[in-house]
């Protein structure tokens, strides 16, 4: 995990409500002043192809400066749409006047990108754009109330050239930062190659995103030579919300999983966050969930009704034991379906494929974690994978380095786990596992002794615990 926080620049006023929120007209007795003064109602309406900007829609031209000229006006106005009419909009550092090392686009308060449909508004990276790091940085002032809808936004990744991407060499299309109101919405992002896609930081903000698609994710290579960290989304924050969203990283050479760079879907750091009713698709692992690298809580993350097809990882533990903000506390995981893909994903970092797993390289403690009513199914069990023990439906392997208090592992139907179906090598007071429905347990081809075969192993110092009842299957 890359792990950088980027600290904003000194806020003087309050941040704008969002009208969006359904706060723009409630009286001044409810806002209250301080609240009533820093609204901002979006006024006017500007199209980048109009005059005195003349973006060219046919993508021929360079319209970056068209864009940004258009932004100004439009903040200059007090705020309010800037609008892509139907087309293809090239755009590149160079055509801003900017330097890669910097942002392309600076967005300020109470702006709004509205294309006229992601299918067939598009704005389009041109080529050999090298290294760089943001697109559209939204951090200026803690911009709030920035809306993206209904457009396209190509990436075109594969032809950026310049090194893989780092800490130094971002690509990141979007960034927020302490900003309120912040949406997301009915867009598509494509050919994706680069640390994030949209990252969130700070606690005094909300960002939603929403109903869009992320897709082409990665390079067309399964070469670990070519491997890169990165997550398509990024937060180290508060007060976010990720919902109906669809990811899928690219298939190399049109059919194969495990591309380089396709590595996290999601990886989140803070607290109250709800992640819900995603896709994600040909990721190595769906979801980060991880302690705060900037010192905020850990508590209150949420992630319900999401789908995980072909990953090697549906939900990744990183609780580190440094993290200032205290032990992941109060986290649900419900009623996901995560579909593994065993050896597709097996030379990718040496990491076993788990529904969800906690190992030693991210340990720390746990405070409340409800893991209920999920369903794992492990494929492709035809590969020795690089730990089989560990490659399981359920597991908890942190030794004796940090205390898990308050576990609960209920409901959930685990399949075909190459390993057992639930295995807990960890320090854990309060624990309860019932209501499982494990089949065939030790499915995996080799690497296993008979006490790996089992559908529940737990080992190392348990206290306080609860296990039964639990229904066992064997089909095979």
């Amino acid at each position: 995990m890359i792990s950088q926080f980027i600290r904003p620049a000194t806020r003087l006023r309050p941040a704008p409500i969002s009208v969006r929120r359904n706060r723009a007209f409630w009286p001044a007795s409810v806002l209250g002043l301080d609240e009533l003064e820093s609204r901002v109602v979006p006024s006017v309406t500007l199209s980048v192809t109009a005059a005195p900007f003349y973006a060219d829609p046919s993508g021929v031209k360079d319209s970056s400066a068209a864009i940004q000229n258009c932004i100004n006006a439009v903040h200059a106005a007090g705020g309010g749409t800037v609008s892509f009419p139907a087309g293809t909009y090239k755009i590149s550092f160079a055509g801003a006047g900017k330097a890669t090392s910097g942002s392309m686009f600076t967005v300020p308060s109470n702006i709004t990108f509205a294309g006229a449909g992601q299918s067939t508004t598009k704005l389009l990276m041109a080529p050999n754009q090298g290294n760089y790091r943001y697109i559209f940085d939204c951090q200026v002032d803690r911009a709030s109330n920035v809306t993206f809808q209904d457009l396209t936004i190509d990436q075109n990744g594969l032809n950026a050239g310049g090194n893989l991407p780092s800490a130094s060499n971002m690509r990141t299309v979007i960034i927020f930062t302490n900003g309120t109101g912040d949406i997301v919405q009915r867009c598509h992002f494509t050919n994706l190659v680069g640390v994030w896609a949209i990252a969130d930081f700070g606690t005094t903000g909300s960002v939603t995103i929403e109903n869009s698609t992320f897709d082409n994710v990665g390079l067309n290579t399964t070469s670990t030579a070519d491997i890169y960290d990165s997550s398509t989304i990024y937060t180290d924050a508060a007060n976010v919300t990720i919902t109906g969203n669809t990811f899928a990283g690219r298939l190399v050479n049109g059919t194969t999983v495990d591309a380089m760079g396709a590595t996290t879907a999601l990886e989140i750091h803070g607290y109250d966050q709800t992640i819900t009713n995603n896709t994600i698709s040909s990721y190595n692992c769906g979801v980060n969930v991880a302690s705060s690298n900037a010192g905020f809580s850990n508590a209150n993350q949420f992630y319900q009704n999401n789908t995980f097809n072909n990953v090697s990882e549906g939900f990744a533990l990183f609780t580190d034991t440094e993290s200032s903000g205290g032990p992941l506390t109060n986290c649900s995981i419900l009623d996901n379906n995560i579909t593994l893909d065993v050896a597709d994903w097996n030379s990718f970092w040496g990491i076993p494929s788990c529904g969800i797993y906690q190992n030693p390289d991210g340990v720390g403690p746990i405070d409340g974690l409800t893991f209920s009513g999920n369903t794992i199914t492990f494929t492709n069990n035809t590969t020795v994978p690089p730990t089989p023990t560990q490659t399981v439906g359920f597991g908890l392997i942190t030794g004796t380095s940090d205390v898990d208090t308050n576990l609960t592992i209920t409901n959930n139907n685990i399949t075909d786990s190459y390993a057992a179906g639930i295995y807990l090598d960890a320090v854990i007071n309060g624990l309860t596992i019932t209501g499982n429905v494990i089949t065939d347990p030790g499915s995996g081809t080799a690497g296993l002794s008979s006490v790996n075969l089992s559908a529940i192993e737990l080992s190392n110092n348990i206290q306080n615990s609860t296990v039964e009842p639990n229904t066992f299957i064997d089909d095979r």
